[in-house]
């Protein structure tokens, strides 16, 4: 049985806001702000399918409202992928699927490092990108050190920071990982840019952080519905 995703209406503030209005402090003293910016690693698992959900459903509204498809029926909606949905900080070819930063080589200094960007050799024109969190994919409940080599994670547009995600506190827990105070989403054609911000000490060093959020694109594009 096929089912379509419910497109948020625009009174629907988001997940968190709601769960923050529910609660005994006064609503509307945040949540009529342009972005709530962050990440944070206490969560429960509730947390993390509300703002994955929410996600979907912001991606296919855009990518309704940006005509990619004339009814959900004709959208895919899958994860994000190094190879397919990114290109790297020369405009190459990712040429690894595993979630790797930089994806060839290491840090060589600290201080801003661009490690991937969209443009029309991976179709941005075309989709939709969403993103939710952070996670570690080399890092388990075992460790018994920091498994992360860099402060913080950019995500800019062709001018301008979009949201600074601090991932000291991603391996604070046994998840390893981060969800975002909000979903961040890039329309078709708009130009996405992400950072590693390395630590003083990360030079020779990488990190393997898989980025959490999906992508909406026409149905055959990679996947068939």
């Amino acid at each position: 049985m096929s089912m379509d995703y419910t497109v948020p209406t625009p009174a629907d503030k988001g997940y968190y806001q709601r769960a923050y209005q529910a609660t005994t402090i006064q609503s509307g003293v945040w949540a009529n702000v342009v972005r709530v910016g962050g990440a944070r690693a206490l969560f429960n698992p509730d947390d993390v399918w509300a703002i994955e959900q929410e996600t979907m459903n912001l991606c296919v509204q855009i990518a309704l409202n940006r005509n990619l498809a004339t009814t959900t029926r004709g959208l895919i909606i899958r994860e994000l992928i190094p190879d397919i949905d990114f290109r790297d900080q020369n405009g190459n070819v990712v040429a690894k699927r595993e979630w790797r930063q930089p994806w060839s080589g290491s840090y060589a200094t600290s201080g801003s490092v661009a490690v991937y960007q969209t443009n029309s050799n991976v179709e941005y024109h075309k989709k939709i990108y969403g993103f939710y969190g952070a996670r570690l994919t080399d890092s388990g409940p075992g460790r018994t050190g920091t498994n992360v080599n860099s402060a913080q994670i950019v995500f800019r547009d062709a001018n301008n920071p979009r949201d600074l995600i601090t991932l000291e506190g991603i391996d604070a827990t046994q998840e390893s990982c981060l969800i975002f105070r909000q979903p961040l989403t890039y329309q078709d054609s708009q130009t996405l840019k992400i950072d590693m911000w390395p630590k003083t000490t990360a030079s020779g060093t990488f990190d393997s952080i898989q980025l959490l959020g999906c992508v909406v694109e026409v149905n055959g594009a990679n996947i068939v519905g």
